[in-house]
């Protein structure tokens, strides 16, 4: 089991690795490198873990923070919103891209297949006199 001091210092080594790693990521999907967007989704979810682990021990019992801890926390306090924006904005770009994306393969498909949705199997009535 780990103490949370040692969950504080995890906390903090992973999101100064978010921040590195968000400056080199792109809002276009095409000029990023895939491993370095995986890296940061890595990142990202152990730092969740974290939390997480941090979040159960308190729930435990009152934790007693130090000065130099206290100190960690206010860091990551401040860093807190700058992350949360980076990372709304780059998850933004990506859903867009990704939906125009669609919408291209979408046309593609209609455009290579321009009548497969009309039906051959019914009757045709001519009802003038």
């Amino acid at each position: 089991m780990e103490t949370h001091r040692e969950l504080l210092q995890r906390l903090y080594a992973e999101t100064c690795r978010i921040r590195e790693q968000l400056a080199r990521v792109h809002e276009d999907m095409n000029r990023n490198d895939p491993a370095v967007v995986e890296q940061l989704q890595a990142a990202v979810e152990a730092r969740g873990h974290t939390i997480a682990k941090l979040q159960n021990l308190q729930q435990e019992g009152s934790l007693a923070w130090t000065g130099e801890e206290k100190e960690l926390l206010a860091r990551l306090r401040e860093w807190e919103p700058e992350l949360n924006e980076r990372l709304r904005s780059l998850y933004t770009a990506f859903a867009r891209q990704l939906q125009k994306l669609n919408q291209g393969k979408q046309a593609a498909h209609k455009y290579q297949q321009p009548y497969a949705a009309i039906y051959t199997d019914g009757t045709y009535i001519d009802k003038r006199k």
